[in-house]
């Protein structure tokens, strides 16, 4: 979980701009630089889900990843490892989002992986 975690805070940094400033293991807070984080991550035995943002006062940039098959008692033959994130258009076009999609695939040793876009869009409220 860790290399997904890492390759992508490289990669949304590098093209946005934004780096992380809030992170998540197990659903609890783990720091507020990336250098807690990794010391936080490598404490836990057991990672069920971890997610960060990127410069959260001023983005609605983030990511998660989740693998919920380890709160199983009996660890079904296979499973999945969900990735979300979340980039304003305005910071990456669909291209570089689907690069970075296409590097956690890459890198993982997966059957297969697939991307879907949710192509949303905020609105303002009148």
């Amino acid at each position: 979980m860790e290399i997904f975690i890492l390759t992508t805070i490289e990669n949304i940094s590098k093209l946005s701009g934004l780096k992380p400033d809030s992170f998540n293991i197990n659903y609890r807070n783990s720091g507020k630089t990336l250098r807690t984080f990794k010391r936080s991550f490598k404490k836990h035995k057991t990672k069920v889900y971890s997610s960060l943002t990127f410069n959260s006062t001023k983005s609605d940039t983030f990511f998660k990843i989740s693998n919920f098959v380890l709160n199983y008692f009996e660890k079904p033959e296979k499973s999945s490892i969900d990735f979300m994130f979340c980039v304003s258009s305005d910071l990456l076009d669909s291209n570089q989002v689907q690069h970075i999609a296409e590097s956690l695939v890459n890198i993982s040793d997966l059957d297969y992986g697939y991307i879907t876009s949710l192509g949303l869009q905020s609105l303002a409220l009148e």
